[in-house]
């Protein structure tokens, strides 16, 4: 049994799609947003890159869930 759902090789692509999707959301863009507060000239650069990577994993969320109907 995995010790969680990153490491399960029975996971599919839309279960990481989500989990990563869940990391970015609940961990990243707190972390960034306080960042940008800080730091605005880096952590705007760095929240641009977060935003690219958020949209990517909601696409293949989106494409592996269609993919398995």
């Amino acid at each position: 049994q995995a010790i969680s759902p990153m490491c399960d090789r029975r996971a599919t692509g839309h279960q990481i799609a989500r989990s990563n999707i869940g990391v970015i959301e609940f961990v990243c863009q707190p972390l960034f947003n306080g960042l940008v507060r800080v730091r605005p000239i880096e952590g705007n650069r760095l929240m641009e890159r977060l935003t690219e990577n958020h949209n990517m994993w909601k696409q293949k969320a989106t494409e592996s869930c269609s993919d398995s109907q």
